[in-house]
């Protein structure tokens, strides 16, 4: 049970802790793309633009996502011996809404990278740098690529909930049935 009580508290602080990091990152979402801007009559320019509403669209999940992670401490779910609906509930949720959350927002990502990388006339744009010396010009997609991963961060510590969530289910299955004498305790082994 100590092993599992361990891993629980960190798994609750990872889950919030990813949803903190993913709050920060997609704050820097259209970094590299903001150059972009000022590159007008280049064909693919107007991507910043359109790419803006996904943006407040993706800060709102992620804050969310980090309520979410507080609803996990409001319920105290990583200090409870026992789990209760209200810890089910919390877990649930944030389970659901995070790896819907982040999915929605990876494939919506992958898809302004593909355009940027595919609609922009990066020959256009780098003439415009060639004749004025300081023109911003960038073709990285890093902070695309960094929000990505995240994501999938938040999604992966998802998935330790889920871990820790039938752990412990199992464990009480386990406590249930050593109070309820249908086992023995010297038939035990020394951790389930």
């Amino acid at each position: 049970m100590k092993k599992q009580m361990i891993f629980q508290k960190l798994v609750c602080l990872i889950a919030l802790l990813a949803a903190a990091i993913a709050f920060f990152f997609s704050l820097g979402l259209l970094t590299d793309i903001y150059k972009l801007m000022f590159a007008v009559g280049v064909r693919g320019s107007e991507l910043f633009k359109q790419m803006q509403p996904f943006n407040r669209q993706l800060v709102i999940r992620c804050i969310a996502m980090i309520l979410l992670a507080v609803l996990l401490y409001v319920t105290r779910t990583q200090l409870r011996r026992r789990y209760y609906i209200s810890n089910y509930v919390a877990i649930g949720g944030t389970v659901i809404l995070n790896v819907l959350f982040s999915s929605l927002s990876i494939a919506r990502i992958l898809e302004y990278k593909r355009r940027f990388l595919t609609e922009v006339d990066f020959e256009a744009w780098l003439a415009l740098r060639e004749s004025i010396p300081d023109f911003p010009y960038t073709e990285s997609t890093l902070w695309l690529d960094l929000n990505i991963a995240m994501q999938s961060l938040v999604i992966a510590a998802s998935l330790l909930l889920v871990i820790n969530l039938l752990w412990k289910t199992k464990l009480m299955k386990f406590e249930d049935k050593l109070l309820s004498g249908k086992i023995k305790p010297g038939s035990l082994q020394l951790e389930v």
